[in-house]
């Protein structure tokens, strides 16, 4: 959820855990730490006869309604120079009022030239839809600067008819 924020659901029904060659993983010999809907999928490397677990990728299934809802357009209210790249939610309500809806379920980010915010390899303070987003320079690596990053919010259904 961290790595994806806003784009996996808080309370998945089902998960399917392949490799990257898409092998199930009940088909690898692997032993897992976890492989269920609460913890997701853990491999780990020592628990292997060879102490190498397979490169895998997880699928959750989300319940109907995780999808459910409207966008609002991207918003870019701040750039990274100075301390670093805020897009947060109440600054965003404040300055767009009606456009973005009180309690959001989600959260996209993305650069301006529309990488997303998952393979910058920046380093996120905030990250999640309760609070907006948060991207500051000093906690990146060797010197690096946040890039400049613009965000739209996913609403409930309600806020959508409105």
């Amino acid at each position: 959820m961290k790595t994806f924020p806003g784009q996996v659901c808080r309370n998945p029904v089902s998960i399917e855990a392949k490799t990257s060659r898409g092998i199930s993983a009940a088909h690898t010999g692997d032993t897992y730490l976890s492989y269920d809907v609460t913890f997701g999928f853990a491999c780990i490397n020592t628990k292997q006869e060879d102490n190498q677990c397979e490169d895998y990728e997880v699928i959750l299934t989300c319940p109907s309604d995780f999808c459910q809802g409207c966008r609002t357009r991207w918003f870019d209210v701040d750039d990274p120079e100075g301390k670093g790249d805020y897009e947060t939610l109440v600054q965003l309500q404040m300055l767009y009022p009606g456009q973005v809806c009180a309690q959001p379920v989600a959260i996209e980010a993305m650069t301006l030239s529309g990488v997303s915010a998952h393979k910058t390899g920046d380093i996120f303070q905030v990250y999640d839809a309760a609070n907006g987003f948060a991207c500051v320079n000093d906690e990146q690596p060797a010197g690096k600067h946040c890039q400049d990053y613009q965000v739209r919010f996913t609403c409930p259904v309600t806020f959508c008819t409105k």
